[in-house]
């Protein structure tokens, strides 16, 4: 591929997508933050673009201060990979109306993989393996102890389970910290600070593709019908148990 046409694509991507790739291309890590109200859509939108854009997997990791260790490792962990069938490199963004998708295949490059390369790394350690993209969602939030290991995994580029498993990253690796706040404002510790590429801010107002926010509002729609269904079985225990008591 001509480095004309490789230009032409890169000017296609988005702020998100030229962050990781940026990232992945120089084999670093990076820093994406966000209003707290858009974390949601740019979790998803992240979640979305690496198997269909760059063709590799994604895992996530949603901290709070009451994170332990393994409930950190746990989801960054895949029982059996699971690449996309048409990721082939980048996607700049479609055609509408051609009736594909934002992360649809067309036009895509293979500016990430040679012929070589499949479309995932291996990693060893059992059956599963550790995603090529780890999504650490609120990592700020997390205790002092899982910041050490997202440090770790980024120096070492392993960790070890309780069972004395060791899990190594694939070659092709990248932690993506997601921030509600700008990283000024954020509580990661400095020394993990010093191991990330770059930092970027997407703000609310530069929007979210069509397909993210519609996979979001369905993701809540579940989120709130669930909730709903809870609602009514607690109302209807509570009058079953005041009519036995009448």
């Amino acid at each position: 591929m001509d480095g004309e046409h490789v230009a032409d694509l890169v000017h296609q991507l988005n702020d998100v997508e030229l962050a990781v790739l940026l990232s992945l291309v120089a084999g670093k890590h990076c820093i994406l933050t966000t209003e707290p109200e858009c974390l949601e859509l740019l979790r998803r939108q992240i979640e979305l673009l690496g198997p269909a854009v760059f063709g590799l997997t994604v895992a996530v990791a949603r901290c709070t201060p009451d994170t332990t260790l393994d409930d950190f490792i746990e989801p960054l962990l895949l029982d059996e990979p699971r690449p996309s069938p048409t990721s082939h490199g980048i996607s700049p963004v479609n055609n509408r109306e051609s009736g594909e998708s934002y992360f649809g295949t067309r036009n895509r490059s293979s500016l990430l993989r040679t012929p070589s390369q499949g479309t995932h790394d291996e990693s060893t350690g059992g059956n599963r393996k550790l995603a090529n993209i780890v999504i650490a969602q609120d990592l700020d939030l997390a205790s002092d102890q899982v910041q050490t290991q997202a440090l770790e995994l980024i120096r070492a580029k392993r960790f070890c389970t309780r069972k004395k498993n060791f899990h190594y990253a694939p070659d092709r690796f990248l932690l993506i910290a997601l921030l509600g706040k700008p990283n000024d404002d954020s509580s990661l510790s400095s020394h993990l600070c010093d191991y990330f590429f770059i930092s970027h801010h997407h703000p609310s107002d530069e929007g979210f593709p069509e397909e993210v926010e519609q996979e979001v509002e369905a993701e809540q729609s579940d989120v709130d019908s669930l909730a709903s269904v809870v609602i009514r079985k607690e109302v209807y225990a509570r009058s079953s148990s005041l009519l036995e008591d009448a």
